[in-house]
């Protein structure tokens, strides 16, 4: 029951790895004769340039009148440039705000040193640490008025 083309279509030679591969047609592509388009591109080509033509034959630039004065001025003027600076007292509350930092470190820095002798129990380190934390405290004690002081001043000279 199979017919010439069935058997073609299954024969072994028409297989591959896939199965079989479909009879493929006989007949080559043409090529479509077209006389027509190389005059119509021509015909196009001449109505556009004759349409830009005349567009920038029509379109004539306007006539510009240009007036010019001379005109010389010359001003002179003194301008006040004010120069900035830090107020005396603004530089001494910064310094003074450093020593008290500095201060403070080396107190926080003497107050970890005793906590880790209070872990082990060792009542000398911390008696023996005791004089520096009050030698910081009576620095920190002593910049803090000046601190403030210039702290106010600066405040008040903005």
């Amino acid at each position: 029951m199979s017919t010439a083309a069935e058997t073609q279509y299954n024969s072994p030679e028409s297989t591959n790895q896939y199965g079989a591969v479909p009879p493929m047609p006989d007949h080559k592509p043409t090529k479509a004769k077209k006389k027509w388009l190389v005059p119509l591109l021509i015909a196009v080509a001449l109505l556009f340039g004759a349409g830009i033509g005349n567009a920038t034959a029509a379109a004539k630039p306007a006539e510009i009148q240009i007036q010019t004065k001379e005109v010389e001025k010359v001003v002179e003027k003194k301008v006040n440039v004010p120069v900035l600076t830090t107020p005396a007292s603004c530089t001494d509350a910064i310094t003074y705000a450093e020593q008290i930092m500095s201060s403070s470190a080396r107190a926080v820095g003497v107050m970890g040193e005793m906590f880790k002798a209070a872990a082990r129990l060792d009542a000398a380190t911390i008696t023996s640490l005791s004089p520096k934390i009050d030698d910081e405290t009576a620095v920190l004690n002593g910049i803090r008025p000046k601190y403030q002081s210039a702290r106010d001043s600066c405040q008040a000279s903005r």
